[in-house]
């Protein structure tokens, strides 16, 4: 048996779909633990697996670098715009801000009770979702949680538009990229709010959902 990683396995998903975009240039965007997108021509003949999540020329910050600390390496797309350090992140920046702030200890200890994966769902939620968060939470500490969170979600959707802009500025025609990834497929506003980047920016491309889905759920590459 041969499982195909995530893009692989979305482009195979929307393959079955193709007929209803005629004349348009298809392809798919991961955004899970990893970030990816396949693109195809008008005709579905040809296709170019970007891997656009090993891109190295990120504008990070120190935090970032702390919590990945793996200084021989640079920073890679994929580590800012999805699941893969962004949590760990989240916690690093609520642990700062209680050393200058003693009055946050609680939340940083709530916070180092969960790991960095679930941290990245949490503030997705906090942003995004309609659910009550993995931990007890008082509202002023959701408040401030969904504030901070906001500027992760907002780098996140902006650097995404911006590259998905570029990979398809040369197609002539309109470009869809059918998705998957949990932090797609589970926040749809996330998915809302960078078609809407794309579209403010003058993209021609817009993320769909697929309605044939055999891929992970984490889009990781697994």
């Amino acid at each position: 048996m041969i499982t195909p990683n995530d893009t692989v396995a979305t482009e195979f998903a929307f393959a079955s779909e193709f007929s209803k975009y005629e004349g348009e240039n298809l392809g798919a965007f991961i955004d899970g633990s990893g970030c990816n997108a396949y693109l195809t021509d008008e005709k579905g003949e040809r296709g170019i697996n970007t891997e656009i999540g090993e891109y190295k020329a990120v504008n990070e910050s120190w935090l970032d670098r702390e919590v990945y600390k793996r200084e021989e390496e640079t920073l890679t797309f994929e580590m800012l715009t999805s699941g893969k350090i962004m949590g760990g992140v989240f916690k690093l920046t609520i642990k700062k801000l209680s050393e200058e702030h003693p009055s946050l200890d609680k939340l940083h200890q709530k916070l180092e009770d969960i790991n960095d994966k679930e941290a990245t769902a949490m503030l997705f939620n906090l942003v995004y979702g309609k659910e009550e968060p993995a931990i007890e939470l008082k509202e002023k500490e959701q408040e401030l949680l969904k504030t901070i969170g906001s500027s992760f979600t907002d780098r996140a959707v902006e650097s995404i538009a911006t590259m998905l802009r570029a990979i398809t500025a040369d197609n002539e025609k309109p470009t869809t990229l059918f998705v998957d990834g949990s932090l797609v497929t589970k926040n749809p506003d996330f998915l809302k709010a960078i078609n809407a980047r794309i579209k403010d920016e003058g993209g021609n491309v817009t993320l769909t959902y697929c309605k044939t889905k055999i891929s992970t759920e984490d889009g990781n590459g697994s």
